[in-house]
């Protein structure tokens, strides 16, 4: 691994774990039965900071078990596009424990831009972002 990517990696860990540590999170609705019986439980920090077009926003996850690696939790660094209904993941962790904490591991790997599926988590976190945008644009 070269200096750069390093040090890439160094900043999202920082980020990513002050991020985990000082949100007020808030807990979304998921409409989706799949995500409802599988027992995890999705939230995103209401704080959603404007980045050139895109907002951004850190999402969080709770597992109601264990994923095969042992974490129980995950959180996301997403980039939203209201006008076009599109979002995609920046950057991103898993943890041992719930609510961001414990040993984690990071990725940092842009993802490409995508419509949620009706009712999903990701719907959620869109409609949970422009809605909160647009309320706060409105006169």
């Amino acid at each position: 691994m070269n200096q750069r990517h390093l040090k890439a990696g160094l900043l999202a860990l920082l980020l990513g774990a002050a991020s985990s540590a000082t949100a007020q999170w808030v807990e979304l609705e998921i409409e989706d039965e799949q995500v409802r019986t599988s027992g995890d439980t999705y939230y995103v920090d209401p704080e959603i900071r404007a980045v050139g077009s895109w907002l951004r926003v850190h999402t969080m996850r709770n597992y109601a078990n264990p994923d095969r690696a042992g974490n129980r939790s995950d959180s996301m660094l997403c980039e939203v596009n209201c006008q076009n209904r599109t979002l995609r993941a920046i950057s991103g962790a898993f943890y041992q424990h719930a609510m961001g904490t414990g040993e984690f591991g990071v990725w940092k790997r842009q993802t490409p831009w995508v419509h949620p599926g009706p009712k999903s988590a990701l719907e959620s976190v869109l409609q949970f972002v422009c809605d909160r945008t647009e309320r706060t644009e409105r006169p």
